[in-house]
């Protein structure tokens, strides 16, 4: 038997010891957590020819009968409580176990063992110099002994759980506190052995995120010992401590607004918050970076504010918008950023095939407004098989043989068209004109825009008429622009308000020779027209101003009453 007696100086000790186990024994609750209310209160008895206790608290007598050895109970305390259950044994002899309630979280045991009083919850240790009691500190809360920053350093009551010694930073004197080995390493670390998994190397020097820092070293920087990035700024925590000298904490060291590995990729010093001294932070300045992803053959070259190549995101698209794959010479890929940019270039590969003739090859951006892929001005790189193009937005991109593209959507435009016997255009272009396919009514839709002028709308020809402004007509407003003739050109105009009047149709009609409308069909009864209101064109994405028009026919013969107009039955339909 082994006795350990803790005191200071002048005190005095009372001991006792029993010759045999305890017939009576307390299970529940242990941690002492609850000082009003309802508990449930639970023991066994080893003399198993006991068949009842009687429990005592807050002066009320209760026998409880005992089942299997064990007995279970509800009782209700009001404020600290000394429990007390007896049973009479096989000998006759009253044996007893007590149990002291206060609700500090600390269980009687452990406030007898560090000289707290187990019936007050806030009660001086007898064996520490400062007197707690009464500090409005719960003793399970006290923060006792050790040299450690107090916030490093845990409270009795979890001490006391993990079987650690409630007046030492380091239970276990590994070199790891008790705090950084539970609330870091956690279930990989236990302050009562040196080297917890028995793997013959002390807990303090392993490494169980494989960074390159041991368990001793990520105490010291504070980084996350199961982490290998604990700022998760891209850069492990041994390259940052070792290499760049960058805090492994702080994604961006020199609150720059430029992540460590950022500032790197760039060329920037993450620990000058501005590295050319011009004034301007690090973060606030424009650089060009790039991104990319091997497996679908895209890279990404953007500049704009910041490390933008970072943001950048590629994902595989399964869907072609419907065309026959024949035409489609790589990946769909979609790409996107979350953010604005000031320029950006895309680079895709393709794989080189006989037949293929890489002057005829393009990006095509997919347009969801309108259901197809547009091509893009490109340059290829038959040598090492890539298509170029600089872009202004993100969105699902491919490599396509752009005549056959262009030749597949002319042949599906025309066949429709052709069922209706009219006069659709092929593949839109900006500055293609519109004819009306067919004897009709027009109605015109605003969609809305983005401009910043408030641009007036209309038809110039075969009439002018103003329907409308950029700001002052609500999306979703429609314009009933009259019948019209098969066969008839109608001109639209948008006047921008800054001395500009811009006609669709082609660039010669406007001053500054640029096409400034986008006419393309969406449907065989249905055309978009898309405006740029900027003299030059401006970012050229066609949404200053957006209308949708629609043709109604006048009239349809079904001359033979079988239910197909007799456009259909002559020219057939496709879908």
């Amino acid at each position: 038997m082994q006795v350990e007696v803790r005191s200071i100086p002048g005190s005095y000790l009372t001991a006792w010891i029993e010759d045999e186990s305890p017939d009576v024994v307390i299970t529940s609750p242990w941690d002492d957590t609850v000082s009003e209310g309802s508990i449930t209160l639970a023991g066994y008895v080893a003399d198993r020819n006991i068949t009842s206790v009687l429990t005592i608290a807050n002066g009320v007598t209760n026998q409880i009968t005992v089942a299997g050895g064990n007995f279970t109970t509800g009782i209700t305390i009001s404020g600290p409580t000394k429990i007390t259950v007896s049973a009479q044994d096989s000998t006759g002899t009253i044996r007893t176990a007590l149990l002291c309630l206060d609700g500090d979280m600390l269980p009687e045991s452990i406030e007898k063992q560090y000289g707290f009083d187990p019936l007050n919850p806030d009660s001086d240790s007898a064996l520490t110099a400062e007197n707690e009691a009464g500090n409005g500190i719960p003793d399970g809360y006290e923060v006792l002994g050790g040299q450690n920053p107090e916030n490093t350093r845990l409270p009795a009551f979890v001490k006391a759980k993990v079987g650690g010694d409630l007046f030492k930073d380091d239970t276990d004197d590994d070199g790891l506190s008790d705090y950084f080995e539970v609330m870091l390493l956690g279930p990989f670390g236990d302050v009562r052995y040196a080297d917890y998994n028995g793997d013959g190397i002390p807990d303090a020097g392993d490494d169980l995120d494989q960074d390159g820092l041991t368990n001793a070293d990520e105490q010291l920087y504070g980084t996350d010992p199961l982490v290998a990035d604990t700022d998760k700024d891209g850069l492990q925590d041994d390259h940052e401590v070792e290499v760049t000298g960058t805090v492994p904490t702080k994604a961006d060291s020199d609150d720059d607004g430029l992540s460590d590995d950022s500032e790197i990729r760039l060329g920037t010093l993450p620990l000058n918050f501005d590295t050319d001294g011009d004034g301007v932070r690090d973060g606030d300045e424009t650089y060009t970076s790039g991104s990319g992803n091997s497996t679908l053959g895209t890279t990404v070259s953007v500049t704009g504010k910041g490390d933008l190549g970072k943001q950048l995101r590629f994902h595989s698209v399964a869907t072609t918008g419907g065309l026959n794959t024949s035409v489609l010479i790589s990946p769909v890929v979609d790409i996107s950023l979350n953010g604005s940019f000031d320029s950006a270039r895309i680079t895709m590969q393709y794989a080189p095939a006989p037949g293929l003739n890489p002057a005829n090859l393009s990006l095509c951006y997919y347009d969801r407004a309108q259901g197809r892929y547009v091509p893009v001005a490109s340059q290829v790189d038959a040598a090492n098989h890539t298509v170029s193009a600089d872009v202004t937005h993100f969105s699902s991109w491919g490599i396509f043989e752009v005549k056959n593209l262009l030749a597949l959507y002319k042949m599906v435009s025309d066949y429709n068209n052709e069922a209706y016997n009219g006069l659709q255009p092929g593949i839109p272009q900006p500055g293609d004109t519109l004819l009306v396919p067919y004897d009709s009514t027009l109605t015109m839709t605003y969609l809305g825009g983005t401009a910043g002028y408030n641009n007036v709308f209309g038809l110039w020809s075969p009439f002018r008429k103003q329907y409308g402004t950029g700001h002052g007509t609500t999306p979703g407003t429609s314009f009933n622009l009259g019948t019209f003739k098969q066969g008839t050109e109608l001109i639209f105009y948008d006047d921008n308000g800054a001395g500009n009047t811009w006609l669709s149709g082609p660039y010669s009609r406007n001053p500054d020779r640029v096409a400034h409308a986008y006419i393309r069909p969406i449907a065989c009864d249905t055309w978009l027209l898309g405006w740029e209101d900027m003299y030059g064109g401006g970012d050229k994405d066609y949404d200053d101003v957006v209308l949708n028009l629609t043709f109604t026919r006048t009239a349809r013969v079904d001359s033979d009453g079988d239910g197909l107009y007799d456009d259909v039955e002559i020219h057939g339909f496709k879908d």
